[in-house]
């Protein structure tokens, strides 16, 4: 099953970009595939990790190319970028340590956070770095 799809629709316009997003949707359907099957934490942790790894390698590559640049809005994107991080290591930490945890509650926030990621933040990245 696929949670995310990728289409025209989420292309950037920029192909590096576009390469490491298309990436993190597979990444993420993977995430999701392993919550399914929680009784295998250590598989679901390790996707998250995975996951979070690239979102990490993604966001310093995204961060040179927005200071290289010059792009005005870098230590805010940073922010955002941290936040972001942050928050996918509190899931991760209740996926491996709450007996409790909903995997509704990660599959919500990763559906959110892909979605915030690219559509709010990054056309505006990417089409100030076409004009400049």
């Amino acid at each position: 099953m696929s949670y995310f799809n990728w289409t025209s629709a989420n292309e950037m316009g920029h192909p590096e970009i576009d390469e490491q997003h298309k990436r993190l949707f597979m990444l993420g359907d993977a995430v999701l595939e392993s919550l399914t099957r929680l009784h295998e934490k250590r598989v679901a942790v390790a996707k998250i990790n995975a996951f979070i790894a690239f979102a990490q390698e993604h966001f310093r590559y995204e961060e040179g190319l927005m200071k290289s640049a010059g792009y005005p809005g870098l230590d805010q994107h940073s922010k955002f970028h941290d936040s972001l991080l942050s928050d996918l290591r509190v899931h991760c930490d209740k996926v491996e340590w709450d007996p409790n945890v909903n995997p509704a509650d990660l599959t919500n926030y990763l559906c959110d956070w892909l979605k915030l990621h690219i559509d709010l933040e990054e056309r505006d990245l990417v089409a100030w770095l076409k004009s400049h």
